[in-house]
Parts: C-alpha cells; sequence; structure tokens
C-alpha cells in the first residue's frame, strides 16, 4: 500500500486531473482529490485507491498482461495514448496507463523517457507524471534531474517544491540533502525553497537538524519565519512544542519566539505560560507573556479571558484589554461572557464593546444598540458608525437605515456625516506606502490568503501576511503570528489585527 501512496499523489492526481479537463492548472485542488481516495479507502489491491473512478471489478481488468511482450506493452501504451487524445475523459484508458507504467522497471521507464522529446505536449503531459511517481520508488536521485529536464508547469514552482516534500517523505534523510544542497543558489530574493509540507517531514525525522539548516538559511538574511510556523502547524504533542520552542531560543532572536505559541496553546495553555515564565529578562518574559495571552484569546477567548480576569490586580484595565483582543467573529460571545460579569460596570464596557466592533460588524451594532444606556451624543456617533459599516457594503442599505431613525437623529447624523465625510488634504502617511505595497505583492498571490496589520498612534506599524493556506482561518493565524514577529523588531506596541481577507480589505488604513 506503501507504493500506492506515492503513485497516486502523483500520477492518479493527474491523470484525472487531465480527463477531468483541469490539465495542469490547478495543483492544490487535484491533489486534494487524490488524496480523499487515498484515505478513503480501506481495499488492500494496488488500485484501491482510486476506486471512486471505477469498481474493483472494471480496475482489474485493467491490469495489464504480464505475458505480452515488452513490444506489445510499449505498443499499447501508444495507443492509449492516441484513446486519451481522441477523448480526454476515457477514464479506462486513463487507469490502464497508470497500471502498466506502474509496474515498470528502471530500464523500462528510462526507455519510455527517451520519447519524450519527440511526443507532442498532451502526450507529454500525460507521461510525465507518470514516470516521475514511479521513478520516486524506483530511483529517488534521478528524479530530480528528470524534473529540471521534463517541468509539466515550469513556470511555477509548486510541482518541483511537491516533487521534493514526496522525496522526503520517502527518504528524509535524501530530503536533508536537498535541503542542504539547495543553500548554496538561495539568497534572500529568491526565500527558502521549500514547501510546508516538506518542512514538517525533515522536522517530524529530526528537529534539530532541520533547525541547524535554516540557521544557514537565516545567515544569508533570508526569512525564515514561514518555515517555523509551518514546523508549529504539525506538532502534536507539548513536550515536542516544548522542545521546539527550546531551540528557538538558540535562535536569540525574539521575534522568532512566537512562532510556536499559538498551535502550542491549543494544547496546553498551562504548559506555554510555565515555560514562558522561565525566562529570566524580565522585559522579554512580559512581551512574550503578552503575546501569549493575545493568541490564546485568538483561539479560545472565553477561557483566556476568565484566567485574565481572575489574576488581574485592576480588573477594569484588564477587561478593556481582553475586549479590544477579543476576536471579531465571536462578537456574540463576548456580549454573553460579558452579561455574566459581577462587580462591574457592564454598560460602559458594553459600549466599549460595540465601539470595538462598529467598523467591522453594523449589524452587530444594530442589535444590540437598544440594549445600552446612551447620551443622544453617544447615540449619533453609534448611528453613524451604522451608517458607515453599512455604505461600505450597499449605500442602498445605508440610506434604508437612515429613514429608520426620527427626523431629528436624522439631522444629528447628516451633520456628522457631512463634517466627517469632507474630504481631508492631510498627506498620508509613511506607513500607508509601505503596507500598500506589500499589500501589492500579496494580492497575486492565491488564496486562502490574510493579510495583518500593526499601526501605534505615532505610526509606528507592522505588517505580515500569509498565502496559500489550507484554509481561511489557518491564513489568518499564519498572518497574525508573522505581523506579531514583525511588530516586536520593531518595537511596535499595537497588536496585530486582520488587515484583509482574501483580496478583501476589513477596514480603511
Amino acid at each position: 500500500m506503501k507504493k500506492i501512496h506515492w503513485l497516486l499523489t502523483i500520477a492518479v492526481t493527474f491523470t484525472v486531473g487531465y480527463w477531468l479537463g483541469g490539465g495542469f492548472t490547478n495543483i492544490s485542488s487535484l491533489a486534494e482529490v487524490s488524496r480523499t481516495s487515498v484515505q478513503g479507502s480501506n481495499n488492500g489491491g494496488e488500485l484501491a485507491g482510486i476506486s471512486h473512478i471505477e469498481s474493483n471489478d472494471k480496475l482489474a481488468s485493467c491490469k495489464p498482461d504480464i505475458s505480452k511482450t515488452l513490444a506489445n506493452t510499449y505498443a499499447e501504451i501508444e495507443q492509449l495514448l492516441l484513446d486519451i487524445e481522441e477523448n480526454p475523459k476515457n477514464k479506462t484508458a486513463h487507469i490502464k496507463l497508470y497500471s502498466i507504467i506502474s509496474e515498470f522497471s528502471l530500464t523500462e521507464l528510462e526507455t519510455l523517457s527517451i520519447t519524450l522529446d519527440s511526443r507532442n505536449k498532451v502526450q507529454r503531459d500525460l507521461l510525465l507524471p507518470l514516470i516521475t511517481s514511479q521513478l520516486i520508488e524506483l530511483a529517488p536521485r534521478k528524479v530530480l534531474p528528470f524534473i529540471e529536464k521534463y517541468n509539466p508547469l515550469p513556470d511555477s514552482d509548486h510541482y518541483l517544491q511537491r516533487v521534493k516534500a514526496l522525496l522526503a517523505e520517502k527518504d528524509p534523510e535524501f530530503g536533508f540533502e536537498i535541503f542542504e544542497e539547495d543553500l548554496v543558489t538561495t539568497d534572500s530574493d529568491t526565500g527558502v525553497p521549500a514547501n510546508s509540507d516538506f518542512i514538517s517531514i525533515l522536522a517530524k525525522h529530526n528537529l534539530e537538524e532541520l533547525m541547524y539548516l535554516l540557521v544557514q538559511y537565516k545567515n544569508k538574511d533570508i526569512d525564515i519565519s514561514s518555515e517555523l510556523f509551518s514546523v508549529s502547524y504539525h506538532l502534536e504533542t507539548s513536550d515536542e512544542f516544548s522542545a521546539f520552542y527550546d531551540e528557538l531560543r538558540k535562535l536569540n532572536d525574539i521575534g522568532l519566539l512566537v512562532s510556536p505559541l499559538m498551535q502550542w496553546l491549543k494544547i496546553s495553555p498551562d504548559d506555554v505560560f510555565a515555560k514562558l515564565n522561565q525566562i529570566e529578562d524580565v522585559d522579554e518574559r512580559k512581551m512574550l507573556i503578552d503575546d501569549a495571552y493575545h493568541y490564546w484569546m485568538y483561539v479560545d477567548p472565553e477561557t483566556a479571558a476568565n484566567k485574565r480576569l481572575a489574576d488581574a490586580s485592576n480588573k477594569k484595565a484588564e477587561l478593556t484589554d481582553i475586549l479590544s483582543r477579543w476576536p471579531d467573529k465571536k462578537s456574540e460571545q463576548a456580549w454573553a461572557w460579558l452579561s455574566q460579569q459581577d462587580g462591574i460596570d457592564i454598560n460602559s464596557f458594553k459600549i466599549q464593546l460595540l465601539d470595538e466592533l462598529s467598523y467591522s460588524s453594523p449589524d452587530f451594532l444594530l442589535k444590540h444598540l437598544a440594549d445600552v444606556s446612551l447620551d443622544n451624543d453617544e447615540k449619533t456617533s453609534f448611528n453613524h458608525k451604522i451608517y458607515s459599516g453599512l455604505k461600505r457594503r450597499s449605500s442602498e442599505e445605508a440610506r434604508q437605515f437612515l429613514t429608520t431613525l426620527s427626523l431629528s437623529s436624522q439631522a444629528d447624523v447628516q451633520a456628522l456625516i457631512d463634517e466627517k465625510e469632507t474630504p481631508k488634504t492631510t498627506p498620508r502617511g509613511s506607513f500607508r506606502d509601505s503596507i500598500n505595497k506589500g499589500f501589492n505583492q500579496y494580492f497575486h498571490y492565491k488564496e486562502a490568503k490574510a493579510f495583518a496589520v500593526a499601526i501605534d498612534n505615532d505610526d509606528a506599524f507592522s505588517w505580515g501576511y500569509s498565502v496559500n493556506r489550507k484554509d481561511q482561518e489557518t491564513a489568518n493565524q499564519a498572518a497574525l503570528e508573522i505581523c506579531q514577529s514583525n511588530r516586536q523588531k520593531s518595537k511596535v506596541t499595537d497588536h496585530c489585527k486582520i488587515y484583509a481577507k482574501g483580496d478583501s480589505k476589513l477596514f480603511i488604513l
């Protein structure tokens, strides 16, 4: 079954993708189809992993006849290629082509490879992933030279990095050799030539050796923060996180110490804070504990808030900070939690929460504005914020909201609109130029992705983004972590928040 994992990951991904009409335009989505089929299979047969394409009986009929001569086998391949060219959705031909090549010896495979230069693009694109997958099984060290000569996606690095990850999974020591050899040609412009799967495979095999090599990349002024986050996403126990944290301490870079915190907090908050409290430097300890609480608020806000409030000497100041950090998407949870607190002026803190969410969640304001006591000026201010939030979504929605107010309230809001929306001549600060430049780079990457920023009142700032993640939540977390790392290096006091999800900006700088 181990062999089929390799073949299906590359071969079936591309052959199935071809008859679905996808070509090679979206490797990641096709790879997901392949992974799903492998994970869902409990059949020990060699082709069980693609049983969603054909029944087992049909697959058995696609098995090559080992009694055929080699010449007949090559002739059958030629006919199958012609059949697929004529009808790209001929599933039986795709599966039969796969099953023949998956039985090839290295000599037979090399003989077939010689014919690639004389073939048209369609046939090359069909054969390349099948030959590559079998090469991974038979001769891993021949794979990269083969890919350098015949890469079905020469304008994209994704295919090459995926193949490297497969090679590392088959032979982690070979993976380390590849990673070390890449050091020679890598610089700060190209970045670390590895995807998250490759990094996580090496980390599981030998974290200490991986950290040694990452330091060599760091010594060439190459940013390794994304690779460190990739490691943290694949650790499973608190002991693994603790060991990873100890390795990071050796780098003498406080900005990199945030890498394991968010994922570690999901497993054992107590272990995280016990480790951080061992830091001797008071300022460093305070900064990292503050960051840990910030991440904990993102991971499990109610538990984190209860702990922080119980330990606080100044509960009012702590509550203010807690509400400012509560994730917007869990605003109803924050409202319910706040309503349960005793011995505080709940109304004032609910007003603070409404204000915190006024930009991103006008519907939340509409729902709960009647639940708090407000003077006339406060009502006018909140009505204007609701109007502005709705207007960003729809001018018609904003206009309809105004019509629900009394005439005097409409007049008050309109006066505020005229005052606040009059064009200003104040020049844009440099932080906008820098963040916009970074966003322009980020914009061209694929989703799931997120962009995070932190901006102080004195215009000190930090930003960071994460792209090509498996889902939006993972992208958000990674972007926040990268921004936090940069924030510490730049001594920015404001905490990072998500500025964009995908290509959609959540607020105006």
